[in-house]
Order: structure tokens, then C-alpha cells, then sequence
């Protein structure tokens, strides 16, 4: 199967996700939730380089996977504001 990161940095996300031990997938989807609550108070240039980062990570679909990204963080991204 391989490393994940390996897998990551070749643009493999779908076997990188899937070579992740159970409690490694939780430790993700930890740190998104906490990316995405404290998002609106991160810099812009670091809020940049982790939608780069996060759109690369599909070579197949790059354009829909930063239309879909993008459309998540304008409806989810202002977590902790009470609107």
C-alpha cells in the first residue's frame, strides 16, 4: 500500500487515506474540525497555503475539488460567529 505521506506527496490521496490506521483518520478529521473552527482567524496568506495544499490533494478533478472546497468554507467557515 505505502507510506501516506508518500502517497500524499505523489498525489495519491485516495491510497493515502486508505493506508491511515482507524485512530490516524480520527486524528484528521480532529485537525479539519479544528482548522475549519478557527479558519476566520487565520491569516490570509496561511488560509492560502492550506486551500492550495487541500486542493492539491486531487490531481484528477483539481478545478471541482476547489469549487466544492471553496462553496464548504463560505458555508461552514464562520463556525463560532452565531450566525
Amino acid at each position: 500500500m505505502g507510506d501516506p505521506d508518500t502517497l500524499l506527496r505523489n498525489g495519491r490521496k485516495t491510497e493515502a487515506l486508505a493506508a491511515l490506521q482507524d485512530s490516524e483518520r480520527a486524528l484528521l478529521s480532529s485537525l479539519g474540525i479544528g482548522v475549519l473552527a478557527t479558519w476566520k482567524h487565520l491569516p490570509r496568506d496561511i488560509q492560502k497555503l492550506i486551500f492550495v495544499a487541500a486542493t492539491h490533494a486531487d490531481p484528477d478533478d483539481p478545478g471541482r475539488l476547489k469549487s466544492d472546497i471553496a462553496l464548504f468554507l463560505h458555508e461552514h467557515g464562520h463556525a463560532g460567529e452565531g450566525r
